[in-house]
């Protein structure tokens, strides 16, 4: 029974509805222009009000969200992420493949082999204020937490997809 009372209550409002011309102006005579001036930018249609326009992107409208440029995280409008290329450039944003690392990226984007050089460079990239606003960041263990120390900690690859920004760097 307390399922019936809703029921019908939606039942007489359909019903309501499509008296007269299908307008939701009420002067009491059924007539109107068949829009619903309650806000929305379209045609009155059963079951709610007219659809006003669509101020939320959603989901995936930022590089690196699901649905949207790249999947895995997802920016809000007016990111600060430069264009993206297909390998690691200075002075672009990559995409994160599987299996990639901040160390290898780097070493690729700047064309350096293992060591201190790279790892000083993974530095940069990792504070790099670009990353720091839309990177996610872990805390990293092992030797990493040398390295990539609190509070930032360093800008996670997994999952892939995201995007990380390779800095211009003097010498680079």
């Amino acid at each position: 029974m307390s399922k019936a009372i809703p029921l019908l209550i939606i039942g007489a409002f359909l019903l309501l509805g499509k008296k007269g011309d299908g307008s939701t102006e009420g002067n009491g005579d059924g007539g109107g222009d068949g829009t619903d001036d309650g806000g929305g930018d379209g045609p009155w249609e059963p079951g709610g009000l007219a659809p006003g326009p669509d101020t939320d992107p959603g989901p995936g409208t930022r590089p690196g969200g699901p649905g949207g440029l790249a999947p895995g995280a997802d920016t809000e409008p007016g990111s600060l992420y430069p264009p993206t290329t297909p390998t690691p450039t200075p002075g672009s944003s990559y995409q994160i493949a599987s299996g990639d690392t901040l160390l290898s990226s780097t070493g690729q984007a700047y064309g350096v082999g293992s060591g201190g050089t790279q790892l000083s460079l993974s530095k940069q990239v990792n504070l790099d204020p670009i990353n720091v606003e839309n990177g996610t960041y872990m805390m990293p263990g092992g030797n990493e937490a040398n390295w990539y120390p609190a509070p930032q900690g360093r800008i996670s690859f997994n999952p892939p997809y995201q995007l990380v920004y390779f800095p211009e760097i003097d010498g680079y």
